[in-house]
């Protein structure tokens, strides 16, 4: 089931991202891209949501960034609003992990953190294994921004997006021409997304809060 942030956050229309010390080498540049890329995707879509890149980690007490995101090669714990919250993936996996903590009172999301792989590895052609050029690492983050947003299940095939669970690497020899085959002969990037992602994104951020008024009786 889908998650809407906190009212006071959801009404800006917009999350901030930090991005930790760990997003070093190409990394740093993935992240500047991904959110240029999401927010081109938010603008043409009408999702409701922007991107900006934050200047501190969030905080226990809900101030700093709203995501955090690090390259990570094991377990990496968070001090989150509702405790320390602890993300494990492979670093040399193909896919990051999202884990967005709610609010026990309101159940909204609070914070979210992003953790993707230190050094993704692919198996270029020919056999050899190597790092994921810069486009499979972009397809990995704006897919966890897309969690990060408020998504949990991911896109039916149906309808086959960046946002589906798995991914299958398709590697060129030129690791800046790799791509991720998404199913249906399409391949990403160019990014993209599907009408079901569209629309599950604009019930989080576009569709306004149901607010009860009760009659006085007095």
């Amino acid at each position: 089931m889908d998650t809407p942030w906190l009212r006071n956050i959801k009404r800006t229309g917009q999350l901030s991202i930090f991005p930790g010390s760990s997003l070093t080498g190409s990394w740093a540049k993935v992240f500047s891209d991904a959110l240029q890329e999401f927010n081109k995707l938010s603008s043409s879509l009408s999702l409701g949501v922007t991107l900006t890149r934050g200047a501190t980690a969030p905080t226990p007490v809900l101030t700093g960034a709203n995501v955090h995101v690090e390259a990570t090669n094991g377990a990496r714990t968070f001090n989150s609003f509702v405790g320390p919250v602890t993300v494990a993936i492979a670093g040399t996996g193909a896919a990051g992990r999202t884990i967005s903590p709610i609010s026990p009172n309101a159940r909204r999301i609070g914070q979210s953190f992003i953790c993707v792989p230190l050094t993704p590895q692919v198996m270029a052609p020919g056999g050899a294994m190597r790092e994921a050029g810069d486009p499979i690492k972009l397809v990995i983050l704006v897919h966890e921004f897309i969690h990060a947003c408020g998504l949990h299940e991911h896109t039916s095939l149906r309808d086959p997006d960046l946002f589906i669970a798995v991914l299958s690497d398709v590697p060129d020899v030129d690791p800046a021409k790799d791509q991720e085959d998404v199913g249906s002969g399409k391949k990403v990037p160019p990014l993209f997304l599907a009408n079901e992602t569209v629309t599950r994104l604009k019930m989080l951020w576009l569709i306004p809060d149901l607010v009860l008024h009760f009659p006085r009786t007095f």
